[in-house]
């Protein structure tokens, strides 16, 4: 199913350039959302499903879902994708907006967040002292207040009268397939020459490449960037690049830009073209190695069961759902674990076991937890041991594990 089979020929959504796709994983039959909260396992495991293969462009190198079939989303208000309720987390995105504060100068002035969930980000920058802060996503739940507006629909140029003097994005351009048709409405909604600075957050994709990590690809996410192909992007459709950095630690991108009058295609003289040979040497072994790495994750989990052992999975995300998916799994394990009370007694697209709360784990005793984000590990285990617990904590991935070596 993983197998690299073909290279198909079509217009890149990115970089706009009729050239190749190399198919460089596949996976059908998945769930096509992945932080949809379900009422009842029925609903879970008949949750609508379609395929992903996922194609690396020869000219820009962004990866895109070649099936990708934006009539199977749906973003309403049972998307529940917040992740503030975590210490770790939150201290993350305090830090990332004092420093946008500070660096453009926000005292008193209206941002707006392309893809803004429910404002959580916006109330931090509120915190800080901008003056006025709205939210467009569709996933929303409308806010009419006198300093924070949330307004339930997509980002358009037609919503222009809002202005800005600060425009930015966090993890909803992986979920966009059109994603230079985006950035083209960006410029539309700003208009010419307005020194409007525009910033994006989005997931790295070297660092899934690297860690083989298949949970991590699921079919929301139908555009993929590394540092080179995320610089090409922004650089092709008329933005100046003015800092490009890996934060969080190095699961994300942080692209920050502004409006320049010159457009240039990624292949011209002059943009910043990383050896596009070496992203695809490593794309090209992607699948063939993530068999490797499911292959273990089958044996380990196997291994448990047999020696009577109880797991549990901590995070009920996007990676807990492309893990599970991924790899077939069912009642092995007990439950899902999570911080956010919103997902207390829900079930997670295509999953059988429920989402519990962290102190639930008291009356099942696991024997080995499943760490979906090993970013939390520290967190996690001071709540373990909080509960008189002493499970076996593994988290997907941390550096030098052998599972990965």
């Amino acid at each position: 199913m993983n197998e690299r089979t073909k290279t198909e020929h079509a217009v890149c959504p990115s970089c706009g350039i009729d050239g190749s796709f190399e198919l460089i994983f596949a996976a059908h039959n998945i769930p096509v959302h992945s932080c949809i909260l379900i009422d009842s396992q029925a609903e879970a495991i008949s949750f609508p499903t379609g395929n992903l293969e996922l194609g690396l462009c020869h000219s820009c190198g962004v990866a895109s879902n070649l099936c990708f079939d934006p009539k199977l989303i749906d973003y309403d208000t049972s998307y529940e994708e917040t992740q503030i309720h975590s210490p770790t987390f939150g201290s993350y995105a305090r830090t990332l907006a004092g420093e946008w504060f500070d660096r453009y100068d926000l005292t008193g002035a209206h941002v707006v967040e392309i893809g803004s969930g429910q404002g959580e980000f916006l109330q931090l920058l509120l915190d800080l002292g901008v003056g006025s802060a709205t939210g467009i996503d569709p996933a929303c739940r409308p806010v009419d207040g006198d300093q924070m507006k949330l307004i339930n629909r997509e980002f358009s140029p037609d919503l222009a009268d809002i202005g800005g003097d600060f425009i930015y994005c966090r993890h909803t351009l992986e979920h966009i397939l059109q994603t230079g048709g985006l950035l083209e409405q960006i410029h539309e909604y700003l208009g010419p020459d307005s020194g409007v600075p525009v910033c994006f957050e989005v997931p790295d994709f070297d660092r899934v490449l690297d860690e083989c990590a298949f949970w991590d690809i699921y079919y929301e996410h139908c555009s993929y960037f590394t540092v080179q192909s995320l610089a090409r992007l922004f650089i092709h459709h008329g933005f100046e690049v003015l800092d490009l950095r890996l934060v969080y630690g190095g699961q994300y991108l942080i692209i920050e830009t502004k409006q320049v009058a010159t457009k240039m295609r990624p292949d011209q003289p002059g943009i910043e073209s990383r050896d596009l040979t070496k992203l695809l040497d490593k794309a090209r072994t992607f699948a063939v190695r993530t068999d490797t790495i499911r292959e273990t994750w089958l044996q380990r989990i196997s291994s448990w069961r047999q020696a009577d052992k109880k797991i549990a999975l901590w995070g009920s995300g996007s990676k807990a759902v492309g893990f599970m998916t991924g790899l077939g799994l069912g009642d092995e394990i007990l439950g899902v674990v999570d911080i956010n009370p919103a997902k207390h007694g829900k079930y997670m697209p295509g999953c059988k076991p429920k989402i519990m709360a962290p102190d639930e784990l008291v009356d099942h005793q696991p024997d080995v937890i499943i760490i979906m984000n090993p970013i939390y590990l520290d967190e996690i285990g001071a709540q373990v041991a909080g509960m008189d617990l002493t499970p076996e904590l593994v988290p997907l991935y941390i550096e030098g594990d052998a599972t990965h070596g």
